[in-house]
This record gives structure tokens, sequence and C-alpha cells, in this order.
């Protein structure tokens, strides 16, 4: 396990002028940035938090995952790099795998620059297009990577990221990381303008759509809920395949038919109907989606007051509106469930 301390910028579409041309390019000093070669890297996209991060680097097996220990463990103050260091620990399992369809592509083109940092002033190590140390040099045990990278998204949005990633132990990253930015600041930076400070989760969460498919059935399954609600029939008959069978809380099985017959009833009431907790599980083109339903009514003229959980399986068939078909419906009564 690797401990990190970072802090990061984006900006979308443009970075601040100058920006690219300061980072990448030599001077009679100092070597050129590494790297500037495409790759793709595959986030796990998960809205409800920003403190665990999951992601497939370009095509190196396995995954890589990264926890937020300490937000705001440090403030740095050095030039134009101004702002709150977090402390993360970052490891990889080649055994994790990323859930199918909650995944997000994002193209890089990353530029590098590596600074060994065990003695007393940063030393940078020349890198080759590769991000590799020129000369077979090893990699060094202390020290901090910082890197420019151009992000494209799935719907061609262009964002930029400036980002410190010191290296090494909890007692050495914080010191690592502001005499990295120490040197840089001497190097005569353009300003960061309005840049955001963001980790890659937070970014993730607030600027990044979810992947389509994964969104497209998240909206159908509370589409679903609010028209069984609301009895709208001609809806449920146009999402429920014709070989729907569907298992109620009460251990009964029906088909399409029988349920929109008894949608229908003066007997079976919904005063309420909320659907929480949705995660669609996507294999190709079939799809098992979990929820929660929380409701309250009348079913066959008795009271109906309780949580249920939900499992449903869809396919996808791209000729029917919508294209996910329910065909398989499974509803069981939580604990407490009336």
């Amino acid at each position: 396990m690797q401990v990190s301390a970072e802090i990061r910028w984006f900006w979308n579409n443009v970075p601040p002028p100058k920006l690219g041309e300061w980072f990448r390019n030599a001077t009679k000093d100092t070597c050129p940035a590494g790297g500037g070669e495409l790759r793709v890297d595959e986030y796990l996209y998960d809205h409800s938090q920003i403190e665990l991060g999951l992601k497939r680097r370009g095509g190196k097996p396995g995954v890589e995952v990264k926890g937020l220990v300490a937000a705001k463990w440090g403030n740095l103050t050095a030039g134009p790099f101004v702002g709150p260091i977090d402390l993360w620990t970052k490891s990889t399992s080649e055994v994790l795998e990323l859930r199918s369809g909650w995944t997000v592509p994002i193209e890089k083109i990353r530029w590098l620059r590596k600074f060994d940092t065990a003695r007393q002033f940063p030393e940078e190590i020349p890198l080759d297009d590769k991000e590799q140390p020129l000369g077979k040099r090893p990699l060094p045990a202390l020290g901090c990577n910082v890197e420019l990278t151009q992000i494209t998204l799935r719907d061609d949005k262009v964002w930029w990221t400036l980002g410190f990633e010191s290296f090494g132990t909890i007692q050495t990253v914080d010191k690592s990381l502001y005499a990295v930015a120490t040197t840089l600041a001497t190097r005569q930076p353009p300003d960061l303008g309005t840049g955001l400070l963001a980790s890659y989760p937070d970014w993730l969460k607030e600027h990044v759509a979810a992947p389509s498919s994964v969104q497209e059935l998240i909206s159908l399954n509370e589409r679903i809920g609010e028209a069984e609600k609301s009895r709208d029939a001609e809806f449920l008959k146009s999402a429920l395949s014709d070989g729907l069978r569907f298992r109620r809380a009460n251990g009964t099985i029906v088909d399409k038919a029988i349920y929109l017959d008894d949608l229908k009833k003066p007997g079976n009431t919904t005063d309420e109907l909320h659907s929480t907790d949705i995660v669609p599980t996507i294999y190709g083109n079939l799809a098992v989606v979990e929820l929660l339903v929380a409701m309250k009514g009348m079913r066959c003229g008795n009271k109906l007051d309780g949580v249920f959980r939900n499992i449903r399986i869809f396919l996808d068939e791209p000729q029917k509106q919508p294209r996910w078909q329910l065909h398989s419906w499974f509803n069981v009564p939580m604990p407490g469930a009336k």
C-alpha cells in the first residue's frame, strides 16, 4: 500500500494561459516533462461518495483503489500553488472487478515530472514518453509526481488538471510535496486562475454524467413506480414484456395481463410509492436491477404499508420503447412490512 499527499486543480475546456507550455517544455536548467501519450482509464462511477476511487489504468491488469485518509490534512502555500492537501492511500488488486455498466472511460494525455526528495533538495528525474526514467535509473522511494493532463470525456467535453502527488511514508509525504511545490514555484509558473480544487472522485461526482445505460435503467425503474401509483396502464403495458412473470410480496405469481387487470381494481389503491436505492448491474443486453420500494395503500381491500425489496430482470430490445423490457420481477417484504 502506498501513502500519498495530494492537491489537484481542474479547469473546464482550457487550462490557464501558458500553463501547458510552462509545464511541458525544457529550459536551460530543467529537462522536459515525460509522457504525452494517449491512454484510456476506466473509473467506477459512484455518485454517493467522494472518499474512495477505483479505476482500471490504461491496459494494465487489476484495479487501482484509492482511499481518502484525511481531507485538508495540510495547507500548501508556494507561489500560485495554494490550497488544502489531502492524505490518501493507494493499492492495486488483480482480483477485484469493476461492475459492468458502472464505469466511465476517460481519455488522457498526461505529461509528468518526477522528483526524488530523499536528499536536502528535490532532484528532478528526466523521463521518456512512457514516463520511465532515462538511463534505466531506479524509481525513488521518496518523491513527488507532478502531472498536467488533458482529459476528454465520452461526450467530447474537455477538462485539464494539474496535480501534485507525493509518495513515501506518512512522516515524509507532506514534506516532499511542499519541497517540490516550492521548487516549481521558483520556475516562474503562470497564475492558476480560478481552478477547481478537487480530487478525482469529487470531480467525477460533480462534473461527469452517469453511464447512459445505468441512468436509463434508474430513470425507467423510477417511472415504473410512478406509473403503478398513478395507474398508468398504457406506460406499464409498454414497459412490461408480454412474457412477464411477477412474484408478488404475498408469494403469488402472476403474468402481465393479471398484473394490469389488478391495477384497475377499486380495492387496489396506492397512496404513496417511493423507489430508492436503485442499483442496475448490466451484463451485455441483460440487466438486473435491485431497488427498495416503500408503499402505502390497499391491496384487495387490505392495508398495505411497508418497504419491499425488488429484483427486476430486463432485456435490451432496441426495437421497442422503452428499449429495456421488464421480463422477471421478484418482490419480497422487508422486515416490518404489513
